[in-house]
């Protein structure tokens, strides 16, 4: 059976529905045959009205399959009594895509019965379960791409790599698509996706416990922006964690408009290992240091956006990596760190850091902490770099080393964070400790990035050693 459609270029939101009829089926077999490699997808609903599949064009797989068992139903579907009725099934254009599309649909096709591999579904473990009993900064990687989206390596390719760098999380973030099967591993695998609507902004979404479903967010919306709202609203209620990603990549326009009060994170280190880069991570920081400086605290985080061997044909997963504080290794306390902000993040050279009250190295004052004070501040790189101690987004103090320290004091109002850099580049970020009363904030991204767009003017400026802090 061939479902098809064209789309209609005068139209940025479009939803074509179609209609299928299951009648006591043991297996249906979705195969997407035309249609461009961009952000649009596919929604399956039973006739049950559940959601069974959300199936993205953006992937180098095109065969899918709905059956009662979880062995042999594929990624990105919900494996479950198949209810015999009318299914429906949704083609979802989030934004302009020439030509169409056509897919086709079977039942009761031979199943590949010869892979014994164990599998998990990420959004369906016990979210409060530790993996780690240790109370310690724990290392991951939250944005990866595989073959079941855009990218070149295989799901166990990532898992080898995790393995060999010893990370102890990792989150597969396909595009638009939510990660219903992966490979058991002995790292934390955070249930995830990176939201990708088109290429005028991205944003990773950590902590889901269910299909999202796009179509409700845009069906009746009065423009994209207000389907994204609808969206972000929808995910911020039910505790997920959303992040804006790479926020300027070079060459896009970031036209995106939402309320940054739905927003926990920002993604400030993307993809170093890139050689042609396609990220500016220095305007990035430089925006959020301004949202810090206006009161708009999101927290920082890393991303290595991998998707194929591609830094010195090695595989680029880890660079960066984002380091979490946890009492316990979970899903829940590693979205608790990632919106408090105990993070810091790390490339290309092993970091570590150690901030605690004066007097007291076990009494922790973890980056994202409220503190009003003055306490210590101490990190580590194996290579001597270019520390930088910064407080309300002006450069206090410099020094070249592999070791830092310095008592740095927060006052109200004020917040201090740290970085290192190598050839001038970031590769060690930690969030900010302040005493800043941290409230959601109602504002738009627009209106924020046009008032920081007029004060930027980055004017470069060699390293100065040792200032004095102020």
């Amino acid at each position: 059976m061939i479902f098809s459609g064209t789309f209609n270029n005068e139209k940025e939101l479009e939803i074509h529905q179609h209609m299928l009829e299951v009648n006591g089926a043991c297996s249906i077999h979705f195969t997407l045959l035309k249609g461009a490699f961009e952000h649009f997808f596919i929604e399956v609903w039973d006739s049950n009205a559940c959601l069974r599949a959300v199936l993205t064009y953006k992937t180098r797989l095109t065969r899918f399959i709905i059956t009662p068992d979880a062995r042999t139903t594929t990624n990105y579907c919900k494996y479950g009594v198949l209810p015999s009725g009318e299914w429906c099934i949704k083609v979802i254009k989030p934004q302009v895509v020439d030509g169409g599309y056509e897919f086709s649909v079977t039942f009761d096709e031979e199943l590949c019965s010869d892979d014994d591999s164990v599998y998990i579904n990420p959004m369906k473990q016990d979210f409060a379960a530790v993996h780690q009993s240790e109370c310690r900064w724990y290392k991951g990687d939250l944005h990866l791409h595989s073959k079941h989206s855009d990218g070149r390596v295989t799901q166990e390719e990532q898992i080898f790599e995790a393995n060999r760098q010893e990370m102890d999380y990792i989150a597969p973030t396909e595009h638009s698509a939510l990660t219903t099967k992966y490979p058991l591993c002995w790292q934390l695998v955070l249930p995830a996706t990176e939201m990708t609507w088109d290429n005028h902004g991205h944003y990773n979404i950590w902590g889901v416990r269910e299909f999202i479903d796009y179509a409700s967010c845009i069906d009746g919306a009065a423009n994209k922006n207000d389907a994204l709202n609808r969206l972000f609203s929808y995910c911020h209620e039910r505790g997920y964690v959303v992040s804006i990603n790479h926020p300027f990549p070079y060459g896009w326009k970031l036209l995106h408009n939402f309320d940054l009060a739905n927003i926990s994170c920002i993604e400030v280190i993307n993809a170093p290992h890139q050689l042609n880069r396609e990220v500016d991570n220095e305007k990035a920081l430089r925006f959020w240091d301004f949202l810090w400086q206006h009161g708009i605290c999101l927290m920082a985080v890393g991303g290595s956006d991998s998707h194929k061997k591609e830094y010195f044909l090695h595989y680029s997963l880890g660079l960066p990596t984002t380091q979490v504080y946890c009492d316990g290794l979970s899903v829940n306390n590693v979205l608790g760190a990632l919106k408090s902000g105990h993070t810091f993040i790390h490339a290309f050279d092993e970091a570590e850091i150690c901030f605690h009250r004066i007097g007291n190295v076990k009494s922790l004052v973890l980056p994202g902490s409220y503190f009003k004070g003055t306490f210590v501040m101490q990190a580590r790189c194996l290579h001597p770099v270019d520390w930088e101690l910064i407080q309300n987004g002006n450069v206090v103090y410099r020094t070249h080393s592999a070791t830092f320290y310095c008592e740095p004091t927060v006052a109200a109002g004020d917040y201090v964070r740290l970085q290192a850099r190598k050839d001038n580049e970031v590769i060690v970020l930690v969030n900010p400790v302040h005493a800043i009363e941290i409230q959601p904030k109602h504002c738009f991204f627009q209106d924020v990035l046009a008032e920081f767009q007029k004060v930027d003017h980055p004017v470069f400026q060699p390293l100065q050693k040792n200032i004095a802090i102020k």
